[in-house]
C-alpha cells in the first residue's frame, strides 16, 4: 500500500545523508496517497538530520499540506534563537525554506503569512524571499510592499533589489509596473539596483 511505502521511504530518509536523504523524502511524497505533510514537518525540525534534507522536507510539507501548517511554518520563518554559528547558518536556510513552503501550500493558503513576513520578518533574507513570493502572486498587498521596499533608501540594498526583481519578473507585469520602474530608475544610486531595473524593463519592453 502507498502509506506503507511512504513510511518506508521516510524511515530511509532518517538514516540517509545528503542526496540520498532528499531522494527518499521525494519518494515518500510521491508514494503516499494521503498527505505525509506532518511527517515532513517533524523531519524538518530534527536537528540531527542534514540541513539540506530538512529544507527539502519543509518544502514538501507545504506542497502536500494545507492551511493547518501555516502557523508553524510562519513561526519557523521567524525563528532566530541563540545557537552556535554553524547552526545559525543552518537555521537561516531553514527559515527561508519555511517561506518557500508557505508559497507552495495549495489554494494560496500561505499568502497572508507571506505578506506578514514580507513586512516584518526579522532577517532580511527571509523578508526578501517573502517579498518575492508575495509580489509574484500578484496580490495587491505583496505588490505594494515590494514597491515600498524598493523605494525606501533605508532598506538594505539586497532587499531592495529582491523586491524590484520580484515586481519586474512576474508573468503579468503591467504598464503601471513599467511606469513605476522608469520613475524609480533616476533615483537609484547603486549600479546594481539600476541593473535590476534595466533588465526588468528590457525583458518586458520599455515602451
Amino acid at each position: 500500500p502507498a502509506a506503507e511505502a511512504a513510511a518506508w521511504f521516510l524511515k530511509l530518509a532518517r538514516s540517509a545523508e545528503g542526496r540520498a536523504a532528499r531522494g527518499a523524502l521525494w519518494a515518500a511524497a510521491l508514494a503516499d496517497s494521503a498527505s505525509p505533510a506532518r511527517d515532513f514537518m517533524a523531519y524538518a525540525q530534527d536537528r540531527n538530520r542534514p540541513w539540506s534534507a530538512r529544507r527539502t522536507a519543509m518544502q514538501l510539507a507545504g506542497a502536500t499540506g494545507d492551511a493547518s501548517l501555516v502557523p508553524e511554518l510562519e513561526r519557523m520563518a521567524r525563528a532566530a534563537g541563540p545557537e552556535p554559528v554553524r547552526e545559525r547558518k543552518d537555521e537561516g536556510d531553514l527559515a527561508k525554506g519555511a517561506v518557500d513552503a508557505l508559497a507552495t501550500i495549495p489554494a494560496d493558503a500561505g499568502l497572508d503569512a507571506l505578506v506578514r513576513l514580507a513586512a516584518d520578518a526579522p532577517r532580511p533574507v527571509v523578508r526578501g524571499a517573502a517579498l518575492f513570493h508575495a509580489a509574484q502572486s500578484g496580490d495587491a498587498r505583496g505588490v505594494r510592499l515590494a514597491r515600498e521596499t524598493a523605494e525606501r533608501e533605508s532598506e538594505p540594498d539586497e532587499l531592495r533589489k529582491s523586491a524590484t526583481f520580484a515586481l519586474l519578473n512576474r508573468e503579468d507585469v503591467s504598464d503601471a509596473d513599467r511606469a513605476w520602474a522608469r520613475a524609480l530608475l533616476p533615483k537609484a544610486t547603486a549600479r546594481s539596483m539600476r541593473d535590476v531595473i534595466l533588465m526588468g524593463l528590457a525583458q518586458h519592453g520599455t515602451d
